[in-house]
């Protein structure tokens, strides 16, 4: 059973609240109540361990709601194609999809995917199964470094 942090906070609360006294001629330090805690160290590294892993799993969760937000917003399904749109990747064929709009580098314009033909389509149409060709105004040839997920400017 995991706790949350409310109640690891209240067992720390409980926690602080031993007295500790230091009777031992030794110097070693002697609890009231040895059954819940060792050593005042223990305590203070079980409270930052709580307090950080809390912290880290508020910020884990707030990370995944911004890159499922992203993702939402620019119509792509995992982190890989998000990635690709903030790194302007160029598309491999298989990355396009029917409703996509992708930046053309050799018109310099932006072109919706309405259509992306089989293979049977092409070979039908082009007597060449392994051609690439997708419809937008017209059929385009896909060809590598060429469609992109922003504009690309003339140096990149």
């Amino acid at each position: 059973m995991k706790l949350t942090e409310k109640e690891c906070r209240e067992a720390l609360s409980e926690l602080e609240g031993l007295e500790i006294y230091d009777d031992d001629s030794d110097g070693n330090i002697c609890y009231e109540n040895h059954s819940k805690i060792k050593d005042l160290y223990s305590f203070y590294t079980l409270e930052q361990l709580t307090k950080e892993y809390f912290e880290l799993k508020d910020s884990e969760h707030a990370n995944k709601m911004i890159v499922r937000n992203l993702c939402e917003h620019f119509g792509v399904n995992s982190t890989e194609e998000l990635q690709n749109i903030y790194l302007n990747k160029p598309y491999k064929f298989m990355d396009l999809k029917k409703g996509l709009c992708v930046w053309d580098k050799k018109e310099k314009e932006y072109i919706p995917i309405i259509v992306i033909l089989s293979k049977k389509d092409c070979e039908y149409r082009y007597h060449d199964k392994n051609k690439q060709v997708f419809i937008s105004w017209q059929a385009i040839e896909f060809e590598e470094d060429r469609f992109y997920p922003r504009e690309v400017k003339e140096n990149e």
